[in-house]
């Protein structure tokens, strides 16, 4: 009994240990994040030529119609579906609350940027034991395209904290399955998808590792819980398709961005960049019509140049694994190159974490999806470093449990080396 209530007191302290450990880290991403905003707002040249720099002016827009009761409207004051909901509303929350204030928008960002830390912690501890979740926590909390993104007006800090949720949601589903679980997860799925549309590609991949992949239930039952979680995911979502059906009188799911964004992905011009590009063809269309346009053309230029559209992938994806992309182009970075240098250091511990992985390849694979899904929409659409953190997580995950197996390996070939000595 002794031994059994001292081995219950060490598992304890160690809980509790990693908890103050994670708990110091998060708090230090918090702070990190809060010093980098007035660092970004005096010193970044993008952020400095327009405070609402890219997506931010659309968002931020959006955000204050609804906040004024005017709806979900862009700038002439018309209705629009050009942007999925969820980031507005969160905009409109924050501007009804204290007032058209981007600062303390940016200072909700550091939150759920320090939360996310939280949550990795979370989902790498499950996997692969508390060193790897304080590690993998670590370097989350420092990730720098993490702490640059977070001052920006956009949907990344949101979305990504979302999203990692999402997947404690189907952890916790492929640990004790349960039917308020399964409708968690299916809620969670759309109000994600609301976020950024492309997770609609994760609606069958997360039921189907829960369900298949790391099985424990009959097949039946695996086939009858994977469609609730669908399906409760397409009701999530529901309500906006309805709303955009009353606007446009056609059925739009989620949003009309995507046709645009496909068009400007692909031309003669394009190295897996975005280049936006209005067509004459578009001017007096609706909303609807306009996106429906673009996907035409976007078809017809990769029709047209089939080769150079496969051929545009590799430009893509390596736009995608760059850690300054775009901004060594438009603005001089000096040290550009030990960016690229330590991100690809980076991107080797995180590939050799993804070869330990293997050996637990069933739970490994939620984090191997959400590579293979981050780097797939890339490749359909273009590449740039702020669409490399939906996998940043993982990478983070990955790169720690290579850092902790191979310091583990290391120590344990010194202390084999070393000579024993004989006690007389």
């Amino acid at each position: 009994m002794k031994q059994l209530n001292s081995r219950i007191q060490r598992a304890t302290r160690g809980t509790l240990g990693s908890y103050v450990i994670i708990a110091c880290i998060t708090l230090f991403a918090l702070i990190l994040r809060l010093l980098y905003i007035p660092f970004a707002l005096h010193y970044d040249p993008y952020l400095v030529q327009d405070p609402l720099f890219g997506d931010g002016r659309d968002y931020d827009a959006i955000g204050l119609n609804l906040c004024k009761g005017n709806g979900f409207a862009d700038q002439a004051g018309e209705p629009t579906s050009r942007r999925a909901p969820v980031y507005p509303a969160f905009l409109a929350l924050v501007y009804c609350t204290v007032g058209h204030n981007l600062l303390l928008v940016r200072i909700s960002q550091a939150f759920m940027g320090a939360g996310l830390v939280f949550v990795v912690f979370l989902i790498a501890r499950r996997f692969y034991g508390a060193g790897c979740a304080l590690l993998a926590a670590s370097i989350m909390a420092l990730h720098p395209i993490a702490v640059y993104f977070g001052a920006f007006i956009g949907t990344e800090s949101l979305f990504l904290l979302i999203l990692c949720i999402t997947f404690l949601a189907a952890i916790s589903i492929a640990d004790r399955p349960s039917v308020p679980r399964l409708f968690m997860l299916g809620v969670l799925q759309g109000i994600a998808a609301l976020a950024r549309p492309q997770v609609v590609l994760y609606w069958p991949v997360l039921p189907a590792w829960i369900f298949f992949i790391k099985r424990r239930e009959p097949l039946r039952r695996a086939v009858a819980q994977w469609l609730v979680v669908v399906l409760v995911s397409l009701l999530t979502i529901l309500p906006w398709t309805v709303r955009n059906y009353r606007v446009h009188k056609a059925l739009v799911l989620i949003d009309t961005h995507g046709g645009w964004t496909l068009y400007g992905s692909y031309g003669i011009s394009n190295h897996g960049e975005f280049v936006p590009r209005w067509d004459a063809a578009a001017k007096g269309l609706s909303e609807y019509q306009q996106d429906k346009l673009y996907y035409q053309l976007a078809f017809q230029l990769i029709g047209d140049h089939p080769l150079r559209a496969v051929q545009l992938i590799p430009e893509k994806v390596a736009r995608l694994l760059s850690p300054i992309a775009a901004v060594d182009k438009e603005y001089p970075v000096r040290w550009a190159g030990i960016a690229k240098v330590l991100y690809a250091i980076f991107l080797v511990f995180a590939l050799i974490g993804v070869i330990f992985s293997t050996l637990q390849w069933r739970d490994s694979f939620l984090l191997y999806a959400n590579i293979l899904i981050t780097l797939f929409t890339t490749a359909i659409f273009y590449g740039c470093t702020r669409f490399s953190l939906p996998m940043q997580p993982a990478l983070v995950i990955f790169a720690g449990l290579s850092i902790v197996r191979l310091t583990a390996s290391l120590v344990g070939k010194i202390a084999r080396q070393q000579p024993k000595t004989s006690v007389v």
